[in-house]
């Protein structure tokens, strides 16, 4: 959805840019005006960068969840074969005393 964002902020743009001709042709009967429209345009300019910084925080959190994941799976499947391994022991140990007795 980021390419929807990048259409919205540039329609958003070209409405401020519309905005700001307006205020410089009013800006003698508006004082003050120009500098608010600045400031505006500032913080737009500045949102892209928020959001992709959001998204990198985002993108390395799943990533760190990802690899403890993997780890926890990889720690889990070491453990099941120690213990298939130890009932297989335990079978063959079981299947050897029974041949004795019989």
């Amino acid at each position: 959805d980021h390419e929807g964002t990048a259409k919205a902020l540039a329609a958003t743009k070209a409405k401020l840019d519309q905005v700001q001709q307006t205020a410089l042709n009013c800006e003698g009967r508006l004082p003050g005006l120009a500098d608010r429209l600045r400031d505006m345009e500032t913080k737009l300019d500045r949102r892209p960068a928020d959001e992709n910084e959001h998204l990198e925080r985002a993108v390395k959190a799943l990533q760190s969840n990802a690899d403890q994941t993997a780890n926890a799976l990889a720690a889990a499947i070491a453990r099941l074969d120690s213990m298939q391994s130890g009932a297989i022991n335990y079978e063959q140990r079981c299947s050897a005393v029974e041949s004795k007795t019989i």
